[in-house]
C-alpha cells in the first residue's frame, strides 16, 4: 500500500511539476534561416550558467531565441532525480533503518535537480548569420512572449 501511495505521489508531482514552457524573445531584424539548438546547463535554481551563451557563431547577432524545457529536459531531470534518490539511498545504508535511508532517499532526489537543470535553447542569427563580416546593430526587442 506505501509503495501504491509513493508511486500516486510521484506520478502526480510528474505531471504538475514537469510542464513544458517556451519563452520566446524576437528583435526586430530579419532572421535567417538556419534554426540552432543547444542545451544549456544551469546551476543552483538555474541562477548560475554551466555553459557558455547561447549565439556564438551569430557573427552579426541574434535575431529571435527561445527557450523552453522539453520533453528531453524532462527525462534528462528524471535521472537527476534518480541519481540523487540512489546516492542518498547509498550515504544512508549503513544506518540500517528503513525510515532514516527512504529519508536520505528523498531528500537527495529533491536536492540534486535543484543544484543542476538543463534548459534548451533556440536561436536564429540575423541574416543568416555566416555571410558578412560588418556587425549589424539589432534593433530593441519588439515582442516578448511567455507561454
Amino acid at each position: 500500500m506505501r509503495r501504491m501511495l509513493a508511486a500516486a505521489v510521484l506520478a502526480v508531482f510528474a505531471t504538475t511539476q514537469m510542464g513544458c514552457y517556451t519563452t520566446r524573445v524576437a528583435g526586430g531584424v530579419a532572421p535567417g534561416s538556419q534554426v540552432h539548438e543547444e542545451r544549456q546547463w544551469f546551476a543552483i535554481l538555474g541562477l548560475f550558467p554551466l555553459s557558455g551563451a547561447a549565439g556564438n557563431e551569430c557573427r552579426n547577432g541574434v535575431a529571435t531565441a527561445e527557450s523552453q524545457y522539453n520533453v528531453v529536459d524532462a527525462l534528462l531531470i528524471l535521472g537527476l532525480v534518480a541519481v540523487g534518490g540512489i546516492a542518498g539511498a547509498v550515504a544512508c545504508s549503513g544506518t540500517g533503518d528503513a525510515t532514516t535511508i527512504g529519508s536520505c532517499m528523498t531528500g537527495a532526489a529533491n536536492l540534486v535537480p535543484q543544484l543542476i537543470q538543463p534548459r534548451t535553447v533556440r536561436y536564429t542569427c540575423i541574416g543568416g548569420g555566416g555571410g558578412a563580416t560588418s556587425a549589424v546593430t539589432p534593433a530593441p526587442v519588439t515582442a516578448v512572449s511567455q507561454q
